[in-house]
C-alpha cells in the first residue's frame, strides 16, 4: 500500500500514525517510549542500594533471630552457642551474642557494631522463601519469584533511578539478571577496572605510557564524535539510534571509571568481600 493513502485511510479510520522519526529524530526523548529524558550523566545524588546475596549455610539463629538453650540439657535448644539469658539487645532488636572467636570467647564484636547502627536497621524475620532449593531460594530472595526471566531487585532499582547512568548497576556476581531493563557492569576483578579505565595506557598506573600523544588521542575523540553525529543524522529508526546513545554511553563511561579509580584506596583489601565493599563505596561517591 502506498504511504500516503495508508496515512489518509488511518486518519479516515480516526487512528493516530506515529513514525518512528517522531521521537527518533529527538534527542532530548528516549527513542523507545518517546518521554523526556534525563541528561546524559547526570548527576545522581541517591538513594543508594547495597545487595548482599548471602549465599550458602545460613542459620538466622547465630544473628538476629536468636534462640539459645534455656539450660545446658535443654532438649529443644535450636541454638546450643549460648544461653538466652545472653541473648543482647539494641533498641527493639534482639541479637546472638556472638561475635570474633578470641581463647574460646567471643570478642563482642556484634555488641558495638548493633549499639552503633541498630536506629538504622529494620530486622525482617521469619520470611518464608518457599523452597529449600539452592538455586530457586537465591532467585525468589533476590527477585521475589520462584520463576526464571525477572530482574533482580538491584537491576529494578538501578533501571527506576537512573539508567542511563554508565555504571548504574554494579555487580560482583550472585543473582544479577537485568532481563536487558539497565546494563550491568561485574567488576569483580579491580585491576581490571582500572585497565577499562584508561585503555590509552600500557600501564594503568603509569599516566605517561600512553599509545597515543595527547594530541593524536584528542584527534581520535573528535572522530568518534563526528562518527556518532553522522551515524544519529542518517539513522532515525528508534532502536538503532538507542543503539548508538549506549555505544556513546560505553565509549564515554570510562570517565566514571577514572572517578571510581580516584575514590579507591591505595590498597585494596586482601578479603574479597571486604575489597567489594571497597568499590562499592568508592562508586556511590
Amino acid at each position: 500500500m502506498d504511504r500516503r493513502k495508508f496515512i489518509s485511510l488511518a486518519a479516515f479510520a480516526g487512528l493516530g500514525v506515529a513514525s518512528p522519526r517522531v521521537f527518533g529524530g529527538d534527542p532530548n526523548r528516549d527513542p523507545i517510549t518517546g518521554k523526556l529524558k534525563e541528561p546524559l550523566f547526570a548527576t545522581y545524588d541517591g538513594p543508594f542500594y547495597v545487595m548482599i546475596n548471602a549465599m550458602g549455610g545460613w542459620d538466622p539463629t547465630s544473628l538476629c533471630d536468636p534462640k539459645g538453650y534455656k539450660t545446658p540439657d535443654d532438649p529443644e535448644a535450636l541454638n546450643r552457642s549460648y544461653a538466652t539469658s545472653d541473648i543482647l539487645t539494641a533498641g527493639n532488636i534482639k541479637y546472638a551474642p556472638l561475635g570474633n572467636l578470641v581463647d574460646d570467647a567471643y570478642d563482642g564484636y556484634y555488641q558495638t557494631w548493633f549499639e552503633k547502627h541498630y536506629q538504622n536497621l529494620l530486622v525482617l524475620n521469619g520470611v518464608d522463601t518457599a523452597t529449600n532449593g539452592h538455586d530457586s531460594g537465591i532467585r525468589h530472595c533476590m527477585c521475589g519469584r520462584l520463576a526464571e526471566g525477572f530482574p533482580s531487585f538491584g537491576a529494578l532499582a538501578a533501571a527506576s533511578a537512573s539508567r542511563e547512568l554508565p555504571m548504574a548497576y554494579l555487580s560482583f556476581g550472585g543473582y544479577d539478571e537485568t532481563m536487558g531493563i539497565v546494563a550491568r557492569t561485574r567488576s569483580g576483578n579491580t585491576n581490571a577496572l582500572a585497565r577499562i579505565a584508561y585503555p590509552d595506557r600500557r600501564d594503568p598506573n603509569d599516566d605517561t605510557s600512553t599509545f597515543h600523544s595527547a594530541a593524536a588521542a584528542e584527534r581520535i575523540r573528535l572522530a568518534q564524535e563526528e562518527r556518532r553525529a553522522h551515524l544519529e543524522n542518517i539513522e532515525h529508526l528508534p532502536r538503532v539510534r538507542h543503539a548508538i546513545g549506549m555505544l556513546y554511553a560505553a565509549r564515554t563511561g570510562s570517565n566514571e571509571l577514572k572517578k571510581l579509580q580516584e575514590y579507591l584506596p591505595d590498597e585494596l583489601s586482601n578479603n574479597g568481600l571486604e575489597r567489594q565493599s571497597q568499590v562499592a563505596l568508592a562508586a556511590y561517591r
